[in-house]
């Protein structure tokens, strides 16, 4: 019998009873059975929303925002154990604009 993948696909067993009589009598009879499992959710993915936030703020309220605004972006449902990994780069720089 083949595996089958856990988010979805079917095997089917044949199984045969026989019995042999000393009559002669032999009886055979099988069918078959079909093992399902269902296809996976569909993965919804929603990306989330751009930020922009003030200037003149201290590095720390800037990297605060930051790290808050990237551990709450986008979400992910459905799958099979579907998960989300987010990847920073690194945080802008508060004084940035003053040097422009």
């Amino acid at each position: 019998m083949r595996h089958q993948n856990a988010c979805g696909g079917t095997a089917n067993v044949t199984v045969t009873v026989g019995t042999t009589s000393a009559s002669g009598c032999d009886i055979t009879t099988s069918c078959v059975r079909t093992f399902t499992v269902l296809a996976a959710p569909e993965i919804t993915f929603v990306c989330g929303e751009d930020m922009t936030t003030a200037s003149c703020q201290t590095q720390a309220a800037i990297d605060a925002a930051y790290t808050a605004w990237v551990s709450t972006n986008g979400t992910v449902t459905g799958g099979c154990e579907a998960t989300l990994t987010r990847a920073m780069d690194a945080t802008p720089d508060h004084a940035a604009a003053r040097r422009m």
